[in-house]
């Protein structure tokens, strides 16, 4: 398996494929009329098949058996005692491969939340650092960045880490429009899960002006598909 991650993103045609999907469209917190998207992220550690009891702030472990995940019944006098997960709880659990691995998530998710804008949308994302003792960035892949080489997100080059506990604003122009994709640059965040889709659809009348003409293909929906290299081992132990 190659150490370098690869992220793709793919719209396919929904008549072939027996997933419900639609077009895509933009998302985040938008103005009116469409100019400025925001979108906030708490980015925080968590664990792969771990069951998170929001109550008592426990992690319990699950396993599989028989293709079915069950979490494990913490108990002083027995640590064998499982319980089938109901479907709300299987939501809640990073199963990725089946092995248990600390990793990187942005809002409880893995790859991080989509963000959707037309272009020459004004994107603003509010970005707090959870971790214990790592600073972050966030590059974003494919962005111009044209007057704001300052939010390119490289760490130590357009600018200083987020320390622990702080919150820094990103604010950039969305262009050009296209598939791309945002992930930390620093360290090896972006292999432990700190990563995820950005869209940038065309405007809705250069798309419209590009339909009548027949050069794009008729479609149904859209999904987002990601494909990341992924170590049974922090990148950073490897």
């Amino acid at each position: 398996m190659s150490p370098v991650a690869v992220a793709l993103f793919l719209a396919l045609n929904c008549l072939t494929l027996s997933v419900n999907c639609e077009k895509l469209k933009p998302n985040g917190d938008c103005n009116g009329d469409g100019t400025v998207c925001e979108f906030r992220w708490k980015v925080h550690h968590t664990e792969t098949m771990v069951l998170h009891n929001e109550t008592t702030k426990a992690g319990e472990p699950v396993v599989t058996r028989y293709g079915k995940f069950y979490k494990r019944i913490l108990e002083q006098k027995s640590c064998t005692k499982t319980q089938e997960l109901t479907a709300s709880e299987l939501e809640r659990v990073l199963t990725v491969d089946g092995s248990y691995r600390p990793a990187i998530v942005i809002n409880g998710e893995m790859p991080g939340p989509p963000i959707i804008v037309r272009e020459g949308t004004q994107v603003v994302v509010h970005v707090t650092n959870n971790l214990v003792m790592e600073g972050i960035t966030i590059h974003w892949h494919g962005m111009v960045q044209r007057n704001t080489p300052w939010m390119d997100g490289v760490g130590m080059v357009s600018h200083c880490p987020i320390n622990p506990g702080e919150t820094f604003t990103y604010r950039f122009l969305a262009t050009p429009p296209g598939t791309h994709w945002y992930h930390s640059h620093y360290g090896t965040q972006r292999t432990d899960g700190l990563y995820g889709a950005l869209i940038v659809l065309e405007n809705e009348q250069v798309f419209a002006d590009k339909s009548k003409i027949n050069i794009l293909p008729n479609f149904d929906g859209e999904f987002i598909l990601i494909l990341h290299d992924w170590m049974r081992d922090r990148k950073s132990v490897v």
